[in-house]
């Protein structure tokens, strides 16, 4: 599986980069896509919850992180391109790893961070709680740790193009759900990237 995942990045970006609606994007491109890998990987490499096989985690990260974006139409709010994104994904995937001889990756888990990474905040239930996090934890046949590090690496790369981020100069952690995000969200390291 190791060779495989040095392999992995490059043929998941130009799946990605072939399949993406809106191949004009400046906020949504094949950089944002290594950034949100990059971030996955260190909230990965920080966790402690790998009561699974590390390359098999890493793996399914990676499809989650690639293609998470796809169904986006524009750069412009859009809160449901991720519903859109999950079925291209869902349609995409099978045939990609028949193509490649890969393994079949964990497509519940990955069809339901995709579907719901872009609607988390305008999601709530009738007494104001957000009922995507009400969804995800309730829900068993997902693998929470690799949805939580892919949301969470997505959120990272906000301040690419997040006006309010400029305006506090800081990320609200309250959407983070992995201990080391929230702790790296603020750091000089982090933000530093962003400040140009």
């Amino acid at each position: 599986m190791s060779r495989l995942l040095n392999i992995l990045d490059e043929k998941l970006i130009n799946l990605a980069k072939d399949c993406m609606v809106n191949k004009e994007s400046i906020d949504h491109t094949v950089d944002h896509l290594k950034r949100v890998n990059t971030y996955a990987m260190k909230i990965a490499k920080n966790h402690s919850y790998f009561g699974q096989n590390v390359d098999k985690f890493v793996y399914n990260l990676k499809f989650l992180v690639y293609l998470h974006d796809i169904g986006r139409k524009t750069d412009k709010h859009e809160p449901y391109h991720g519903i859109v994104s999950s079925e291209m994904a869902k349609t995409i995937i099978p045939y990609f790893v028949e193509k490649n001889d890969f393994p079949m990756p964990s497509m519940d888990s990955i069809s339901f961070g995709i579907k719901y990474h872009s609607c988390l905040k305008e999601k709530k239930d009738e007494n104001g709680h957000d009922s995507i996090i009400n969804l995800f934890n309730s829900t068993i046949n997902i693998n929470k740790h690799l949805v939580e590090t892919f949301w969470d690496a997505d959120q990272l790369d906000h301040p690419r193009n997040d006006g309010f981020w400029r305006y506090l100069g800081k990320l609200n952690t309250n959407y983070l759900s992995t201990d080391f995000a929230k702790k790296f969200a603020n750091s000089e390291e982090h933000l530093g990237i962003y400040k140009n």
